[in-house]
């Protein structure tokens, strides 16, 4: 194998020599590539050996058993007779075998740099989506009030639109004091009043700078009316009051009671007075004037 490799490629490229040089190796694997070229070539000299002297055998059999100073003894040839490299029955066959040398070699290198190439080819760039938009309080739906009787308190969030004059649409928090500010016109008082109220007054104000100005007045958020609940219960906390809520409704909504809470002996605290309620008398029909309305500030206590 290793002698037939570098007769081929001598005889390539004394052909090829003077029209160009023969290309760099990009890389090692290349070089075992070529040794496999060469190991394919001379097997294919020994198949053409085989066919050829085959073909001939006939005629150096009735003759002197000589092919040009190969005689050997029949007796003696074991197979078929083989001619060595450089012998003068190769020349017919050079041609071909230079050729197919040069087919195979213009091959590698275009497979060894198209490799090369991919591998220098810069990956694709990641797809980055967009940042969603977190949605503003604007967005959410008010608050279920009823404008002609819920009141106005401080820390409420309230929105004032007028109509085709957005330098007066805006949404405003009621300060501690119970007022808010509103463009040419200054501080309004809004807490004790309800939104309609509000609305009319702050029309009555805006006459003055515009023609017949249309007001609307919105609870966007209740943070000035709250009850408590606290004790045995799964979820106690703060909760906004903001419909009128009894007490049976009131404890629905904190996730029922826990495994020793006492629901006979419940005590709601209204400033200095202390009210009983008694769950299970309620959840079977008996004394239902116990179950009141809560009022703002009302603290729901169950024992344990």
């Amino acid at each position: 194998m290793l002698l037939a490799t570098p007769l081929c490629f001598t005889r390539l490229s004394y052909r090829i020599g003077a029209v160009s040089q023969p290309a760099p190796i990009p890389d090692g694997r290349l070089a075992s590539g070529f040794q496999k070229i060469g190991a394919t070539l001379y097997t294919n000299m020994q198949l053409s050996n085989y066919v050829y002297m085959n073909a001939t055998r006939g005629q150096t059999e009735r003759g002197s058993r000589s092919v040009r100073g190969l005689a050997q003894p029949e007796s003696r040839m074991k197979g078929p007779m083989r001619v060595p490299l450089g012998h003068p029955l190769w020349h017919p066959l050079k041609h071909w075998r230079c050729a197919a040398a040069l087919v195979l070699l213009t091959a590698g290198l275009c497979h060894g740099q198209s490799k090369q190439g991919n591998q220098n080819t810069p990956p694709a760039p990641e797809k980055v989506e967009s940042p969603k938009v977190p949605q503003t309080p604007s967005d959410s739906a008010g608050a279920p009030v009823d404008p002609k009787t819920y009141v106005i308190g401080p820390e409420d969030l309230i929105t004032v639109e007028v109509w085709r004059e957005p330098d007066f649409t805006k949404i405003h928090v009621v300060r501690p004091d119970g007022k808010i500010t509103i463009p040419l016109i200054g501080d309004v008082q809004s807490a004790g009043l309800t939104p309609e109220r509000l609305a009319a007054q702050l029309a009555s104000f805006l006459k003055e700078y515009i023609n017949d100005p249309q007001v609307t007045v919105g609870v966007q958020q209740v943070n000035s009316k709250k009850y408590s609940i606290t004790g045995g219960v799964n979820k106690t906390g703060s909760y906004p009051l903001v419909v009128p809520t009894r007490v049976f409704d009131a404890l629905s909504q904190a996730g029922g009671f826990r495994e020793f809470a006492n629901k006979k002996d419940i005590v709601i605290v209204r400033g200095d007075r202390r009210i009983k309620f008694n769950w299970d008398e309620v959840v079977k029909g008996k004394k239902l004037e116990q179950n009141i309305f809560l009022e703002n500030g009302d603290t729901i206590i169950v024992k344990e």
